[in-house]
């Protein structure tokens, strides 16, 4: 791999970094965009998990096979997110006028870790609270 350092980018807005020909520095910073981008989709499922409640657990209340409890436009909406951001980023005209560019499968992978891990600790704190409700 071959990142652009964050201390190259450091109060350097609009500077090329050295070593870098200004040819390249686009793309990589098309590729950072579009990272950051699948970061956001991919976080926001796990907070829409996570914020349908505010003390019950994801297991009290599921999002599915429990007919008080079901939303039905939850993962339909999930999923146009996730064929909105395919949209985006891999159709090329929309790359070249977005400045978007694909993203490599592994950075799909990675916030899904850290929404597990926001998954965890939110049920943590909702299980404190029903727990502990003064």
């Amino acid at each position: 791999r071959q990142g652009i350092p964050f201390s190259t980018l450091w109060l350097g807005f609009g500077a090329t970094p050295h070593g870098m020909s200004s040819d390249t520095y686009p793309e990589r910073l098309n590729e950072a965009s579009s990272i950051y981008f699948v970061n956001l989709v991919v976080m926001q499922w796990f907070n829409l998990m996570v914020v349908r409640t505010r003390r019950l657990s994801i297991f009290q209340m599921p999002p599915l096979f429990n007919k008080k409890t079901q939303n039905l436009y939850l993962f339909p909406a999930i999923l146009f997110a996730l064929l909105m951001t395919f949209f985006w980023l891999y159709i090329p005209t929309f790359q070249t006028t977005l400045g978007t560019t694909s993203v490599p499968a592994m950075y799909f992978f990675l916030p899904m870790a850290f929404g597990v891990c926001i998954l965890l600790l939110e049920e943590g704190r909702k299980y404190t609270v029903r727990r502990y409700p003064k």
